[in-house]
């Protein structure tokens, strides 16, 4: 649950960066939130004030201190869904930025291939350097269709996956908190949350409880 996220601020690249969370977390998050739903029956939802610090992901803790503090599950619900509306936003800025690069690359590639065969093309005596300059001249054309093509794509299309994950997992952070408020028993819960965890890893969580 602990994150580090990088992001691209004033022209640096901070330590804060997208990393999209696997299975197991979504797994330990489900059995945090059977546990903390057991305590709230037992004692009350104040008694999981004693469990915020125990907490990391920020986003997780400010829920559920709103939750303890009393405030309206409407209030709640909208506090968190804006939060995430704007890191959906920062991460596909982010994004943008290696979606054009891959787009403009290739074409950028081509335009260093022209101005190399004009340049070429202005010494046409020398048969020997004009193959060298034309050969040259469309190095440029193979650099922009690979980084275009094999970098900045990928990995634009790679943070968009990691994206999807995370905005997945605060999704399923924002069921589980308004579940606790709402005061839904752990089996009820735990049905909730279930759908945001890979079939592969359902059957290994119902069999630890003794399903």
């Amino acid at each position: 649950m602990k994150q580090e996220p990088r992001d691209f601020s004033r022209g640096r690249f901070r330590k804060k960066t997208l990393q999209a969370p696997d299975s197991k977390s979504k797994s330990d998050m489900l059995r945090l939130f059977i546990e903390l739903s057991q305590i709230a029956r037992r004692e009350g939802i104040l008694a999981l004030e004693s469990r915020i610090n125990e907490i990391e992901d920020p986003f997780f803790r400010s829920g559920l201190s709103m939750v303890i503090d009393g405030m309206d599950p409407e209030f709640v619900s909208d506090v968190l869904d804006a939060e995430l509306q704007v890191m959906e936003h920062r991460h596909s800025e982010y994004m943008s930025i290696f979606v054009q690069a891959g787009t403009y690359a290739p074409t950028l590639g081509v335009l260093g291939a022209v101005v190399g065969l004009i340049a070429a093309l202005g010494n046409l005596s020398d048969i020997e350097k004009l193959g060298h300059a034309i050969s040259g001249a469309f190095v440029a054309t193979i650099l922009g269709i690979f980084t275009g093509y094999v970098l900045w794509l990928p990995i634009a299309n790679k943070l968009k996956i990691m994206s999807q994950l995370e905005i997945a997992q605060k999704r399923m952070i924002i069921e589980g908190i308004l579940s606790l408020q709402a005061g839904d028993s752990p089996t009820a819960i735990e049905a909730k949350l279930m759908i945001f965890i890979p079939q592969s890893e359902r059957d290994s969580i119902k069999s630890e409880r003794g399903e």
